[in-house]
């Protein structure tokens, strides 16, 4: 499958940074299919908006926290490319996420510049990946 538009599930609790997001998503010619501010809200909206790409903070209001997300997708089949960002920059989570193929790790602030590398990188291997498990 070649994905030219990429659909965006956007997870941010912080309406700010959930609209900067999407811009940025947006700016470069793709489509936000929904933005939630929790991952259990997230995992409901996965199976219906069938996103290409998840964009999520790690730090999330709910008992369900980005890496937690991403862990749950994993375990139910979902190998869906994701960024995940956070203002913090605690070593072994970055080292957890960087050692995933299709996860990528941006610290806050987030420049334009960052953040379009790491989705160009997951553009490129979405297109790869032939089918995704909802």
């Amino acid at each position: 499958m070649i994905v030219d538009k990429a659909k965006v599930l956007i997870v941010e609790d912080d309406a700010v940074l959930c609209m900067l997001a999407s811009k940025m998503v947006e700016e470069m010619g793709h489509e936000v299919v929904g933005t939630v501010s929790s991952g259990e809200s997230a995992l409901q909206q996965i199976p219906l908006l069938k996103p290409d790409i998840l964009v999520s903070d790690i730090h999330l209001d709910g008992a369900i926290k980005g890496t937690e997300l991403i862990k749950g997708l994993r375990e139910a089949g979902n190998r869906m490319p994701a960024i995940l960002f956070s203002g913090e920059s605690d070593a072994e989570t970055i080292q957890q996420i960087e050692r995933e193929k299709g996860l990528y790790f941006l610290l806050k602030p987030i420049s334009f510049f960052d953040f379009k590398e790491a989705f160009e990188k997951l553009i490129s291997l979405q297109n790869e990946i032939p089918h995704l498990d909802y």
